[in-house]
């Protein structure tokens, strides 16, 4: 996995589902580009925050699993920071409850992060994060596009990306074709998202 980072404040509150997400929410940052020229997609995070993955091929439900390990690695860092050792809060499943898309997306970057090691090319959580968001057209959502809370924008935005993401957990190959899923290749609908995720990273092996 990816190194995770220590220097997480340990001040913000536990039992707060925001920080966590804003722990979660520093993997998808680009930080080789310039803050001045970077767009805010935070609210697209949140909304992948709200909805729940649902495995559906195969073995997808280990992708919850490493999801979900997240919030113990998290977990670890808070106690370090207060010097109490190692711990496990017994109560950090029923607070956020499933997996969320979020965190089954940013522990699969970190995976692809891991895989991709020593190829000789860009590698960050975040790149992979962002490859996977272009893949389904959610870098168009920026924070700029969903308006005010509540607003006809904000809900159409919502709406968009609720949409894509059940399509894709549901093998809805009838509304978004024979090339699809998170990795955009063909006949994604019938395949384990491990394995898609190494179809999608062979181009980077195969064009060395």
């Amino acid at each position: 996995m990816a190194i995770l980072d220590d220097s997480y404040t340990v001040n913000e509150p536990y039992f707060n589902g925001r920080s966590y997400v804003e722990w979660l929410e520093s993997f998808t940052i680009d930080e080789q580009v310039d803050i001045t020229r970077r767009r805010s997609y935070h609210k697209l995070i949140m909304q992948l925050w709200e909805i729940e993955f649902e495995p559906s091929v195969g073995n997808d439900h280990d992708r919850a699993a490493e999801g979900l390990e997240l919030r113990y690695r998290y977990n670890d860092i808070l106690a370090k920071k207060a010097g109490e050792g190692d711990f496990i809060t017994p109560d950090i499943m029923a607070i956020f409850g499933e997996c969320r898309v979020l965190e089954m997306l940013v522990a699969l970057s970190m995976r692809m992060y891991d895989l991709m090691q020593d190829m000789g090319i860009y590698n960050s959580v975040s790149r992979w994060f962002w490859e996977i968001m272009e893949n389904v057209g959610f870098d168009a959502v920026d924070d700029s596009r969903w308006g005010s809370k509540n607003s006809i924008e904000a809900s159409r935005c919502e709406e968009f990306v609720d949409d894509i993401c059940s399509d894709i957990m549901h093998g809805d190959g009838d509304r978004l074709g024979q090339k699809g899923g998170w990795f955009y290749i063909n006949n994604w609908d019938c395949i384990e998202i491990w394995y898609q995720m190494h179809a999608y990273l062979e181009q980077y092996v195969s064009s060395r």
